[in-house]
């Protein structure tokens, strides 16, 4: 083995452009530590998304063979935070903020036990059907709540370095003329209001035992808790961690002893300011080394690169590092040609435009809100097309399908019983709850209250096993197709509808519409999880790449005003947010430009015809 002469604090900035392999840079590294004599106990890998350390775990299995103790060392900042802390502390879940919420007003001498809070959660976590008027009170309540909470972590995470509730002080006076804050502030938040709710909420979550995301952080920061004592730090996706992130690897660099830290990511590539990210903390760190630029695009080609830098170069010089990088070449063999790949950028004003099979080859289609990617989806549903969509919690890497787990689970629970398999008895009562009732001996509702005694989810049961239950009617067949039993809703298709402007768009005209759709792509694949295509917000597809995407240059009324009339810091971040949308093309990129109907210009001008032509 050989000798390892570390340095002093080697700081080691890395500017990766679009597709230059920042990433393989990190593990190639990494590898040539390895080599040298490094146990993989002392080295770190840190990714500020949970899809960036998944990635890289993922690599880090295939090329280096590591196992799953040693993948432990390659984590998200929070995950970092979270085992340093207490194993006591539990993350504040949906049934907490409900909870929450009851009790912002009651004197703290009535709340109720820890005992019987934990019995109240699991209550929560199975609520009784309510009607849809207190559904929708309660909901308007909860929005209203995550507002003042949103508040509170931002300020916190934006001045890291003052005080919990001067930060959020400061940051609620100093932005409430931002158009982000024009929906919060119609709803009557005030200074006070949010004072008595910040104390109220730091109360409740020691009572408790319970910690949010933003707690993670800073409650890392408390001097008893030690942090591990990595020789070498590997930080991904630099600009965009905050202030807080910030402060918490600044406390892993005070400890002793020699270290080297590595630092990749894009000033060009950030686009979360909304989470208080801010890439002027990353270009100014100071580094022992030259900033070292990767030189050259593996993903980009030419006409799409120089579009790319035409947009980005809106941002002055002084507020961003400037990168020279070559575009793509074209492989044959194995071997590069050094030949130019010259890609295409094609305007299209409706998806019909489009000549390619969406089935065939991959595909991103993004846009800038939520709202404006409904004509993706409506699109695909009318092909019976499967796509994926990044989820919000709880599904593994990030991506959920058009169509729910829920739906194709039931699926697979039915062809494991045609087949002749057992399912589980958790699996039997998802699949009785989908079945049409006409079909059923029971009354749904009430299996639904007492699934756990008809069918216990720690047996299994075959088709034989079930029809000896008299649970279903003589015209009921495991020998049948699933469609001639099971109907699915329109709630069972993820993002049926949307609401804008006080209306609201199906997906599907009714539940039989719904019914095809799935009996259509159920066809195509009975798993219901092959896909190739991507559907999201840009946020969501960043880190991303295809070989077609397909952006839709209208933005939106709020996002226009943060461009046109907000502050330069987030007209920065809209000009970055249609870098990076246009920059995850490997051969064709699609200008869509829908038909906008907002009395506002919506249409993105940095994305028009002019600056690629």
């Amino acid at each position: 083995m050989k000798k390892i002469v570390p340095d002093l604090h080697n700081v080691i900035k890395i500017f990766g452009p679009p597709g230059t392999g920042k990433t393989t840079q990190l593990l190639k590294i990494m590898k040539e530590k390895l080599d040298y004599g490094y146990s993989k106990d002392q080295i770190c890998l840190v990714g500020y998304a949970r899809a960036t350390a998944i990635t890289l775990q993922d690599r880090c299995q295939k090329e280096f063979n590591f196992n799953e103790d040693e993948l432990d060392s390659i984590r998200t900042i929070h995950s970092l935070c979270k085992k340093a802390l207490p194993k006591h502390l539990q993350l504040l879940s949906g049934s907490d903020t409900k909870y929450f919420n009851r009790v912002l007003n009651m004197p703290k001498s009535e709340w109720i036990s820890k005992e019987m809070y934990e019995t109240l959660k699991r209550q929560e976590d199975d609520p009784e059907e309510d009607n849809d008027e207190k559904k929708d009170k309660e909901r308007a309540e909860r929005k209203f709540l995550y507002n003042k909470l949103d508040l509170i972590n931002k300020g916190i995470s934006t001045y890291a370095k003052e005080s919990p509730w001067l930060s959020i002080k400061y940051y609620f006076e100093n932005l409430q003329e931002n158009y982000q804050f024009n929906n919060i502030l119609d709803n009557n938040i005030h200074l006070d209001d949010l004072e008595f709710t910040y104390n109220t909420y730091k109360d409740y979550k020691k009572a408790y035992g319970i910690i949010d995301f933003t707690d993670m952080l800073a409650l890392t920061l408390e001097p008893d808790i030690v942090l591990p004592n990595y020789q070498i730090l590997f930080v991904d996706e630099c600009q965009d961690l905050n202030p807080l992130m910030w402060r918490v690897l600044d406390k892993i660099f005070e400890r002793k002893g020699d270290k080297q830290i590595y630092l990749a990511g894009d000033d060009d590539q950030s686009i979360y300011g909304f989470n208080c990210a801010d890439p002027d903390t990353f270009l100014n760190r100071e580094g022992t080394h030259p900033d070292r630029v990767l030189p050259k695009s593996y993903r980009l080609p030419k006409k799409i690169k120089d579009f790319s830098q035409s947009i980005i170069r809106e941002i002055s010089s002084k507020f961003r590092k400037d990168k020279t990088f070559t575009s793509k070449t074209r492989i044959i063999d194995g071997k590069d040609t050094g030949e130019i790949v010259q890609g295409e950028i094609i305007d299209i004003f409706g998806l019909d435009e489009i000549q390619r099979d969406l089935s065939k080859e991959d595909w991103i289609m993004c846009a800038r809100t939520a709202a404006w990617t409904f004509n993706f989806k409506k699109h695909l549903v009318e092909k019976n097309i499967l796509w994926k969509s990044k989820a919000t919690v709880g599904i593994k890497r990030g991506f959920n399908y058009s169509i729910k787990d829920k739906v194709r689970n039931t699926l697979l629970t039915w062809v494991n019983l045609k087949e002749g398999h057992k399912v589980e008895g958790r699996e039997v009562c998802d699949l009785i709850q989908l079945i049409s009732s006409k079909f059923l001996n029971i009354i749904k509702k009430d299996h639904k209250k007492n699934k756990s005694k008809t069918f216990l989810s720690d047996l299994s049961y075959s088709r034989d096993d079930l029809l000896s239950k008299n649970v279903f009617k003589k015209e009921f067949s495991f020998d049948k197709d699933w469609f001639n039993f099971i109907f699915f809703k329109q709630e069972h298709v993820s993002e049926s509808s949307r609401s804008r402007k006080g209306t609201t768009t199906h997906l599907f005209s009714d539940n039989e519409d719904v019914q095809k759709y799935i009996i259509e792509v159920w066809k195509k694949d009975p798993t219901l999880q092959k896909t190739n295509i991507t559907v999201g917000t840009i946020h969501s597809v960043k880190g991303k790449e295809a070989t077609n995407v397909i952006v839709c240059d209208v933005w939106g009324s709020l996002c226009m005003q943060a461009f046109k009339n907000s502050t330069p810091f987030f007209r920065r971040e809209e000009i970055r947010c249609s870098y990076v949308a246009v920059t995850r093309s490997k051969r064709t990129l699609y200008m869509y430009r829908p038909p906008c109907s907002s009395k506002y210009e919506d249409h993105f001008p940095l994305l028009e015809r002019e600056k690629y032509e």
